[in-house]
């Protein structure tokens, strides 16, 4: 069957503005693994040349998004070869688009330029399995994966409720594990200032910014975290939640900020020392990586995907180390985090399930997933895939091999709020201007669940109790939701 499917005004306007790209033009891979002028085009233009490209092509097209951008260059590659593999049969049609990403998916949904298939994980911002089940803009994939797929992932280890499962139902099968959060630190810079030995504490992590600060002479600083709500989830979060520390109490089913105050007292206190890097408070993740690659950085936080990043997107110019994420006293009372990754979810407006699954469990595929492996892109969650691994090619990836207090959270609730994002609250108030934390934190508590009891009583969500929750075993407790 022919898919009538072109990239339309929405598509050229939002979408393409939106590709991926290190250069001053935004790019796009397109079915055939080359660079598209859409970009350049006028909608009608693009409208009109992909209709003609359409016409000549008599297969099936698949449409798939992802707000990948690390492993453009591989994927290129892979894309190219599925659809040498298929000619005349399945082509892929790969696009790269980042921003806005989950808000792109439910626009194209409504507008029926959708694609589909589109990557998603446990940590991509603003998807909600629930809603966007509820709204009927994906469809379980169990029906649709192959025996010899369900050969190489254990659906049964690898379903999440609330994350990529509801009761029986499989919405992803995550083919990579994104680690939990490790501190990133530049070796060169450790020596400078005199550190010899990883920090354990948060207050040690202080003391070892404020070193690095003053031994940079005004021009390297001891720590640096990315602006807006995703600073705080990349080094503060992680630390809170291995000191037994997390936004939402699963025990009596209601959220709980007010834990968070001495991990703010410690980052307000980088603020004051001049530790943390200018401009902090609306730096975008890239250009922080640049600066940590480029030697002018001495920590920062991120997780596994940082291999890639730095090896290839920007190749660092110093070494740098992995070490474990810091608690508030040292030792360890809660899970670090572990997010499962890079699932191929299916919308309901796929024209044609068989062929997008056949793509699915191609991206999937030890092949595929062996070569990504081995570029450093992430750890598998697939133990076939790993035994296929070569060891000695994926580098620094095996300093962020699963520790023993990693753990899969059950996803509590998704709700809207009055104002701002729990994440952006609590990045704001490590500003030192921020005022008095306790008030913070205690009108961020009433606000969530003010919001979850409506929400509730409205059928939009359900309240998760675990009553025999466990900080340090989190996925082995008892769900249950709850209607009230």
């Amino acid at each position: 069957m022919l898919k009538k499917r072109y990239l339309a005004p929405l598509a050229v306007a939002a979408v393409i503005a939106a590709v991926t790209g290190c250069s001053a033009s935004p790019k796009t891979t397109t079915s055939s693994g080359s660079e598209s002028t859409a970009a350049k085009q006028t909608p009608q233009e693009a409208g009109t040349e992909a209709a003609s490209e359409e016409q000549a092509f008599q297969g099936e097209k698949v449409l798939v998004w992802t707000n990948n951008r690390h492993d453009a260059e591989y994927m290129e590659e892979i894309v190219k070869s599925f659809n040498e593999e298929n000619q005349g049969q399945i082509e892929m049609e790969y696009v790269i688009t980042t921003e806005n990403y989950i808000n792109m998916i439910t626009m194209a949904i409504s507008s029926d330029q959708a694609p589909d298939i589109f990557c998603v994980g446990a940590a991509t911002a603003g998807f909600d399995l629930n809603s966007f089940v509820a709204s009927g803009i994906i469809q379980p994939l169990n029906p649709l994966l192959s025996d010899e797929f369900k050969g190489v992932y254990d659906l049964g280890k690898l379903s999440y409720p609330g994350i990529n499962a509801l009761g029986e139902d499989i919405y992803f099968v995550p083919t990579c594990q994104r680690s939990g959060n490790r501190l990133l630190y530049n070796k060169e810079m450790f020596e400078a200032a005199g550190i010899t030995k990883d920090p354990e504490t948060l207050e040690e992590v202080v003391e070892a910014a404020k070193k690095m600060t003053e031994a940079g002479g005004g021009i390297k600083y001891g720590i640096g975290m990315p602006g807006l709500s995703a600073s705080f989830k990349r080094f503060l979060y992680p630390a809170a939640e291995v000191s037994g520390i997390l936004p939402y109490d699963y025990v009596n089913g209601r959220y709980d900020f007010t834990g968070y105050k001495p991990v703010i007292e410690a980052a307000r206190q980088m603020f004051t020392d001049g530790s943390m890097i200018p401009g902090a408070a609306s730096l975008k993740i890239d250009p922080l990586r640049v600066q940590f690659a480029e030697g002018n950085i001495g920590i920062i936080g991120n997780a596994s995907q940082e291999v890639g990043v730095l090896t290839d997107q920007f190749p660092a110019k110093m070494e740098w180390g992995v070490a474990e994420i810091p608690s508030l006293d040292g030792t360890i009372k809660g899970s670090l985090s572990a997010l499962p990754q890079t699932g191929w979810a299916m919308t309901t407006t796929a024209e044609n399930p068989a062929a997008a699954a056949k793509v699915i469990e191609y991206l999937s595929s030890v092949d595929v997933m062996k070569g990504y492996v081995e570029k450093g892109y992430s750890l598998p969650t697939s133990d076939k895939v790993m035994e296929a691994v070569d060891q000695s090619k994926i580098g620094k990836l095996a300093d962020f091999a699963p520790l023993s207090y990693e753990s899969v959270y059950p996803q509590f609730p998704n709700v809207t709020p009055q104002g701002k994002n729990w994440e952006e609250v609590l990045w704001e108030a490590c500003f030192p201007e921020a005022g008095d934390i306790d008030p913070i934190l205690e009108t961020l508590t009433k606000d969530y669940n003010d919001a979850l009891d409506k929400e509730v009583k409205m059928g939009k969500t359900r309240r998760l109790i675990i009553k025999d929750f466990d900080p340090l075993k989190p996925a082995e407790g008892t769900l249950e939701y709850l209607d009230q």
